[in-house]
């Protein structure tokens, strides 16, 4: 019984104190046909590793999948044909039990959902599992993309950046925003230059 209780005991602590991590995935505009970018998240816990990527249906539509290695993650988007590449730039935090079960509900919830450009596509599928947590997704005027969603996570979350509870796991921040080219005018120009071919 005695063993019983000191095992619920560390449990309940684990549950209660434990951190989950978060990882943001971030492709480059150079990196996707579109030109615009894309980005994804996953959720790390005891089961596994949550991940869920939002494109358009002709691109492969929502991926909501459980996966057991975090490498795993990294590459799902290449293995699958979606991105060339892996991403250039992630991003990891720990939040909280509550923090992590409310990120999983909105992300389980806007999984379920049709991509649309202008309210849900895949830096407004990231930004909105932010709400529910410390951290600071930002806002974006008419359109979000993963350069205007990583510039205001930078800006609106400073002291975490410095403080290391935001930090990098691949590439860096203020690398990815000097060289990134600002999606919008990006993908203009290049439907243009597509059009006149």
């Amino acid at each position: 019984m005695k063993r019983l209780l000191i095992l619920f005991l560390i449990v309940a602590a684990q549950l209660t104190y434990g951190k989950n991590r978060v990882y943001v995935l971030v492709w480059g505009s150079t990196q996707t046909e579109s030109g615009a970018g894309h980005a994804s998240i996953a959720l790390s816990d005891s089961t596994g590793i949550h991940y869920y990527s939002s494109y358009t249906r002709s691109d492969g539509g929502i991926i909501d999948t459980l996966l057991c290695e975090i490498n795993e993650v990294f590459d799902l988007d290449s293995i699958i044909g979606i991105q060339a590449s892996s991403p250039r730039l992630i991003l990891s935090f720990e939040v909280n039990e509550e923090e992590y079960q409310e990120m999983r509900s909105i992300a389980s919830k806007k999984a379920t959902k049709r991509w649309k450009l202008f309210s849900l596509n895949c830096a407004d599928f990231v930004k909105s599992t932010f709400k529910k947590t410390n951290y600071d997704g930002g806002y974006a005027f008419l359109i979000s993309t993963p350069y205007e969603f990583i510039h205001d996570l930078r800006d609106h979350n400073g002291g975490a950046f410095k403080e290391g509870q935001i930090y990098t796991v691949k590439g860096l921040v203020s690398v990815y925003l000097r060289n990134e080219p600002r999606a919008i005018p990006f993908v203009l120009q290049k439907l243009l230059k597509s059009k006149k071919r």
